[in-house]
């Protein structure tokens, strides 16, 4: 596999659920129409797992990506905001974690945690991600 095998297919589960990828490298630069609507993917580390390569032709690398969404506060009670985080985090676990939704380009992805950062005019959404991706030689 490749990392826009696996980035396509993150973008496109993002995409069904009606967000787009942002032009912008990270939330901060987004500008408030984009909040809410776009997402940032971005693979975080990875290593191999000897003990899971089958064959000296195969290794399994196993990746930690993160999905970032920024939810703008201003226009919305600070209370209202958490329930729109609240209930995008509860479909995104769902939909990331379906194996109907990732089986035709990675090994496993299964959904990792999720963290709330809260900023002086949003908040971050960060859904974490184990990917475990096959690599033939």
């Amino acid at each position: 596999m490749s990392y826009d095998l696996v980035k396509n297919g993150i973008s496109g589960i993002l995409q069904s659920l009606g967000y787009q990828e942002s032009q912008y490298s990270n939330i901060e630069e987004c500008p408030s129409q984009e909040m809410e609507n776009t997402f940032l993917i971005n693979p975080v580390s990875g290593n191999n797992d000897e003990t899971t390569s089958e064959t000296l032709s195969l290794l399994y690398d196993i990746q930690k990506w993160e999905v970032i969404i920024g939810f703008e506060k201003s226009a919305q009670s600070q209370s209202n905001v958490y329930d729109k985080v609240g209930r995008a985090k509860d479909n995104l676990i769902r939909e990331l974690d379906d194996p109907a939704n990732w089986q035709s380009y990675v090994r496993i992805q299964k959904y990792i945690g999720w963290k709330i950062e809260d900023r002086k005019s949003y908040i971050i959404l960060t859904m974490e991600l184990k990917i475990v991706d096959t690599i033939t030689y």
